[in-house]
């Protein structure tokens, strides 16, 4: 059985544990709250259903150390709009998104209800939020990635996204203190892709694009899984807006179950996984997925509330218990040759 387990005091990242064996006693790769394959949706939740009582809740661990500070490579100035600002902490995210709302009113359009996901890794004081002009992220300044990001998509994002040409360079942000910040210096020759957590395709113009590029965006990323798997996901949750004419709320995450934690460069931790959920407001519907970032990953699937029961973590706060499950298959969105064969979820 997964355990999501926080590291608390100065290593705050958020860890996902796996413990082998039986399954009924403790052995799966993901937590049961993801359970079943794309065949059948409806059996799905009534296995979930099912199964609740096997499920693990959110556990807190102290250990670690923050990384070494490293020496940040030469600036590149980042694109129009996205200036330099004061560097903002705050002890509770709740009041964060309050404050950072002030200075920029569209940060709580990213975010259903304008309500930030309930991690409690989201409550190291040296955080700050970044409000972009399509999307929001919450740094994590002791793995200096991510902690998660917020967007949201719509009909006419989705069009004026595909009509948006991708022309934009990788940049340090200038709104994250040097030392807890990523420097491009830091992902040359490791071997790992520079992973958008908001995909650059899902932006709807020039500017938000080129936001998507700013470090703060970005994670470690396996280079076959960037391009192959996590792409098709990012295709098909378009491809379902496009099609459905629906709106739907993006949080992704970079999860990491390794102990200790692997690095890059000057301290950026390479997530052991990946997360992504979809929240639809209309409908109370949603989906998460979750993989390993490798080439070939495992992966699995399920909805907010079974997240929610598994675990505590609420990625949407603001959506109602009791939703549905958006049915997508990120397997029957690709397009891009020379992919490996995406693995069957994982069910157990």
């Amino acid at each position: 059985m997964v355990k999501f387990l926080i590291k608390a005091g100065f290593l705050l990242i958020i860890l996902v544990a796996a413990s082998a064996g039986d399954p009924d006693k403790g052995g799966s790769l993901f937590t049961r709250a993801f359970f079943g394959t794309p065949a059948d949706y409806r059996q799905t939740h009534q296995t979930l259903d099912a199964n609740d009582t096997a499920l693990n809740s959110l556990a807190g661990a102290r250990a670690g150390q923050m990384p070494a500070n490293s020496t940040s490579a030469p600036m590149v100035s980042p694109p129009r709009g996205l200036t330099e600002g004061p560097d903002r902490s705050f002890p509770d995210p709740h009041s964060a998104i309050v404050q950072a709302t002030r200075s920029n009113p569209t940060c709580a359009t990213h975010l259903a209800g304008g309500t930030m996901p309930n991690v409690t890794a989201a409550r190291d004081q040296r955080a700050q939020i970044l409000c972009n002009a399509a999307f929001a992220v919450q740094t994590n300044p002791s793995a200096r990635t991510p902690l998660w990001t917020a967007h949201r998509l719509t009909p006419g994002s989705v069009q004026a996204a595909r009509g948006t040409v991708r022309s934009a360079e990788f940049f340090e942000d200038a709104r994250v203190s040097s030392q807890f910040r990523a420097t491009l210096s830091d992902y040359r020759r490791s071997g790992f892709d520079r992973g958008h957590m908001v995909p650059s395709g899902d932006m709807p113009g020039d500017q938000p694009q080129q936001e998507t590029f700013s470090l703060t965006n970005i994670v470690p990323q396996d280079p076959v899984n960037n391009r192959c798997f996590w792409s098709d996901i990012e295709m098909a949750l378009r491809n379902y807006v496009f099609r459905t004419g629906q709106t739907i709320y993006v949080i992704t995450m970079p999860l990491n179950r390794a102990l200790p934690a692997r690095t890059i460069g000057g301290g950026v931790v390479v997530p052991s996984h990946l997360l992504k959920a979809a929240y639809e407001p209309d409908t109370g519907r949603s989906i998460v997925f979750m993989a390993e970032n490798v080439a070939e990953p495992d992966w699995t699937f399920g909805t907010i509330d079974h997240l929610k029961r598994a675990n505590g973590l609420e990625l949407f706060p603001a959506a109602a218990d009791g939703g549905g499950l958006i049915e997508i298959d990120p397997r029957q969105s690709r397009t891009r040759g020379g992919c490996p064969e995406t693995r069957q979820p994982r069910t157990s």
